[in-house]
């Protein structure tokens, strides 16, 4: 299934009434779901473990979720709610259709969207809509700055696909190049290797607008696959990181730039029809193109590069809203399961709350538990009892 409006991706000024375009918006999920093919589910069916399984003397407070596969792991592991609660999350700028979830991500707070989604969506009834913005849980301790040489001009963190236009990415450097004559250091970090129709024609397209294989390769370096692991040195090294997408989902990218002090470059028009008044990013965290173009871009990023200002500060700032911790303290006190549940969960920050905290301790613990807790490619399906005894290796069950 793909988003059948795809003039979204680079059109900027859809002539539509805002309920139409949320339509549209609506129409599509990057979910998984139980009648996907089996290779499908293997490859995208990650889990994030927010919140491990509390004990709470002989009893237990349950974990927290997030997934854009909540209704196909919930088959494949059928008692998985008795143990934890999940957040549904479309990986999109729609609201996740899982009627499993027991409260959903929208991106960004706006009430006016969340009013027009209660009213059109049943399963969203009662259910608690919790903006993205305002809990991003990126992982400040897999993202931070490092002290190297910044030897990257500009940096893209991009799947190939077209809602990414990579197209405005490469006529920008091209534009630099033919006015002022500088081939700037451009690296994009796809994730991913050519292995679908989709991919394979974005690609060709950068070759053509390229004009060859080997030109396009002398203005930006593709790397397809790099481990989360090894972002952050990909970010430190970069003098800015790029987007020019106009409608996704609410980006990752932005988040992990700006941990690693390296402030983005990107459009104005970013998720413009379901941001309304909410900020791309925190103020001094980066710069905004205001006229959607490749030209206004190459304009804006080659000021940047040349001016030798800009300032590698950002993780101080973004720190305030992407911080694990509390991420993860604003939504569980969002969720009155875990208000009902936890001891004096609204009298203090969950780092100051010594049953929270000593639970959350164990992700800094080395080994297999770890991996389970933090790693966001954690796969589903293995095989059914697997993923059960995956979740009994915690001896919290």
């Amino acid at each position: 299934m793909k988003f059948l409006h795809q003039e979204y991706y680079n059109n900027d000024n859809i002539n539509k009434p805002i309920e139409d375009i949320w339509k549209d918006i609506e129409s599509y999920t990057n979910e998984i779901f139980t009648n996907d093919t089996k290779d499908k589910k293997v490859q995208y069916s990650n889990v994030d473990i927010l919140l491990p399984i509390l004990r709470l003397g002989d009893n237990f407070v349950k974990g927290l979720i997030v997934s854009r596969a909540s209704d196909y792991i919930c088959s494949v592991i059928p008692n998985l709610k008795n143990h934890f609660n999940i957040i549904g999350n479309s990986m999109w700028g729609s609201i996740s259709k899982s009627e499993n979830a027991d409260a959903y991500f929208m991106c960004y707070e706006n009430p006016k969207r969340e009013a027009w989604l209660r009213a059109n969506f049943p399963h969203l009834a009662q259910k608690q809509l919790i903006p993205l913005q305002d809990v991003d849980y990126t992982n400040e301790n897999r993202f931070f700055p490092v002290d190297v040489e910044k030897d990257i001009d500009v940096l893209m963190v991009s799947r190939l696909h077209l809602c990414k236009n990579l197209d405005i990415f490469l006529k920008s450097l091209i534009y630099i190049n033919k006015k002022y004559g500088k081939k700037l250091k451009a690296v994009l970090l796809t994730g991913q290797e050519k292995n679908d129709d989709e991919t394979e024609k974005v690609y060709t397209n950068l070759i053509e607008l390229a004009g060859s294989k080997e030109e396009l390769e002398s203005y930006i370096e593709i790397i397809n696959d790099i481990p989360s692991s090894k972002m952050f040195m990909y970010y430190s090294r970069a003098k800015i990181t790029a987007l020019t997408s106009i409608f996704e989902g609410k980006n990752r990218s932005l988040a992990e730039s700006m941990l690693c002090n390296t402030p983005v470059l990107c459009f104005s028009a970013f998720n413009k029809y379901i941001r309304l008044d909410s900020p791309i990013f925190p103020d001094g965290c980066g710069y905004c193109v205001d006229e959607f173009s490749s030209e206004a871009f190459g304009e804006k990023l080659y000021e940047l590069i040349e001016s030798g200002n800009i300032v590698y500060n950002t993780r101080k700032k973004a720190l305030r809203y992407y911080n694990r911790v509390m991420a993860v303290d604003k939504i569980i006190k969002m969720i009155p399961y875990y208000n009902e549940n936890i001891p004096r969960l609204n009298e203090s920050n969950i780092v100051e709350n010594d049953f929270v905290n000593k639970s959350l301790s164990l992700s800094q613990k080395a080994g297999s538990y770890e991996d389970f807790l933090l790693e966001s490619n954690i796969k589903v399906p293995l095989h059914d009892n697997d993923n059960y005894q995956f979740l009994l290796k915690s001896n919290m069950i």
